[in-house]
């Protein structure tokens, strides 16, 4: 019966007297856990997918038209998992479902596996699919380029790969617009080798930290890249005059970067709404870029002043590892001549809990109110006008001029050649029922004549000078990916001519669903 020795657990995984639940069975003494099997006396991990060089059609779950191809030549060896120009934009993809042990009872772990973007011969090819990888519902992108051969790629796990049955799935990572074109997209994307290894080099973090988020071990963990300008992990720089990292520039046209790796934690009794801490200190109006995964989190603005700033974590990248970077935002047509003195520090990298980030929310601020709630919680919309006698992007506290609460985004262009914008990051949401995911949000114009309104996703948005709402279906084959999402203003013309204060307001944005979004893809 279940619960004596050599017969399975309970329910629960429970097991009578001294016995142990290892693998499902009640054992005395010592065993190894899930992914992992006796060798010379030493449990040794032996887990990970089975079949990884797609040598078989048996062992991989394909979704649309993705297929397993033992015959195609792979990385090396025959086989490969080949995601072709249609199926590319199927978001179709390759998953398997495997065992793994309690993040408590394994050493650290990473995924790896060998990937390859083409061009179809004959295809205009704009914008590589990249690759997603997905765990357990959460998702973290990879760019990577066309090439000939396959490249190796690495993914740490976080505290979504652990604890019993998980779901992997490798594809696109986003879906391009020419799918909707009638000549398609011209990509296809390949797998092969794909593994989960121990993580010998320590290049990993935790799940649920940053790897040397306090940069005291040096440059341990970060890729400086400095693109003509500095790139760095320094002391005296940081907090406390300790160590950090810092970017700097000395004229336009300098492009530097600092990378790292974080795992982000999955909402918990101790981490309730999980954000990213970070300590700056920037030259005044420098404004820094920080990306997850490829994907746009916020913009730091340099105020000459030590700050702290709390950036929420969206949905897609709880439990999961991702590449964390900051890098400088540069102004448009400026001479590469131009002098350009510009130092930016970050420290004392960690995940703390914020009660203005709720874990379940597909979109942060939706309503724009974070505006009035101090410098603390860095910006979710990230605007964008880098000319101000041309045209301006903010969030106007108005409660007149808002839809609802006491703040609205405004865009506003005084001449052409100029396109003010503001942005974001979102979780597609999953469909309830027969509602498919939708992007819904009010907006009205002011004086709108030479300038065009637009959302991305969406179109062009008629002028209206009443509220009015807007949806915008989405594709369901998206659910539970990020989705990047713009709104701009923009005017075509002779660039110095002036225009009266043409504006586009916008307020209460919602991911949400609605029924008359489809749930499923069309057949």
């Amino acid at each position: 019966p279940p619960g004596e020795e050599g017969c399975p657990c309970g329910s629960l995984g429970e097991c009578g007297g001294e016995l142990r639940c290892v693998d499902g069975v009640c054992i005395s003494g010592c065993g190894c856990t899930d992914g992992y099997a006796t060798v010379e006396g030493e449990c040794v991990w032996q887990g990970g997918p089975q079949d990884p060089s797609f040598e078989s059609a048996d062992t991989w779950s394909a979704t649309g038209a993705a297929l397993v191809r033992p015959e195609a030549e792979g990385n090396g060896n025959p086989g490969a998992g080949v995601i072709g120009r249609d199926a590319v934009c199927q978001m179709a993809g390759f998953s398997q479902q495997l065992t793994m042990p309690d993040l408590a009872c394994a050493e650290p772990l990473l995924l790896t596996f060998a990937a390859r973007v083409a061009c179809d011969a004959g295809m205009d090819c704009i914008g590589p699919p990249g690759v997603g990888v997905r765990i357990n519902g959460g998702f973290t992108n990879l760019d990577l380029m066309p090439s000939s051969s396959f490249a190796p790629q690495r993914v740490c796990l976080g505290e979504r790969a652990y604890g019993g049955q998980i779901e992997l799935l490798l594809g696109p990572s986003r879906r391009s617009p020419q799918c909707d074109e009638e000549a398609g997209q011209g990509y296809i994307l390949a797998f092969d080798d794909v593994a989960i290894r121990p993580d010998e080099m320590s290049a990993c973090p935790l799940p649920g930290q940053v790897l040397n988020g306090d940069f005291e071990a040096g440059d341990a963990g970060w890729t400086a890249k400095p693109e003509n300008g500095v790139s760095e992990v320094t002391s005296g720089l940081g907090q406390g005059g300790g160590k950090g990292g810092h970017i700097g520039t000395t004229r336009f046209c300098q492009y530097p970067s600092l990378e790292g790796t974080v795992s982000a934690p999955l909402p918990s009794p101790a981490l309730p709404n999980p954000a990213l801490r970070i300590w700056s200190q920037g030259s005044p109006g420098a404004v820094v870029n920080v990306t997850l995964s490829t994907h746009q989190l916020t913009a730091l603005t340099g105020t000459g002043e030590a700050q702290v700033s709390h950036v929420c974590l969206p949905r897609w990248a709880l439990g999961m590892a991702h590449r964390l970077a900051f890098a400088y935002r540069n102004r448009s047509s400026q001479p590469c001549t131009d002098e350009n003195q510009r130092d930016f520090a970050v420290d004392d990298l960690a995940f703390v809990s914020d009660v203005r980030c709720p874990g379940d929310a597909p979109l942060f601020d939706p309503g724009f109110e974070n505006a009035g709630t101090g410098a603390s919680l860095s910006p979710a919309w990230v605007l964008n006008a880098d000319d101000p006698s041309r045209g301006s992007a903010r969030l106007a506290v108005d409660a007149a001029a808002a839809h609802s609460g006491e703040v609205s985004l405004s865009l506003s262009v005084k001449k052409p050649c100029r396109e003010p914008s503001a942005s974001t990051v979102f979780t597609v949401p999953e469909p309830e029922g027969a509602a498919g995911p939708a992007l819904k949000f009010w907006y009205r114009t002011s004086d709108l004549r030479a300038a065009t309104a637009s959302s991305t996703p969406g179109a062009a948005l008629p002028p209206s000078e009443r509220w009015k709402q807007r949806t915008i279906c989405l594709d369901p084959r998206t659910a539970g990916r990020p989705q990047h999402l713009s709104f701009k203003l923009g005017a075509s013309g002779v660039c110095n001519e002036p225009l009266g204060q043409e504006t586009l307001h916008v307020d209460d944005v919602e991911a949400t669903t609605d029924p008359s979004c489809p749930a499923a893809p069309p057949p």
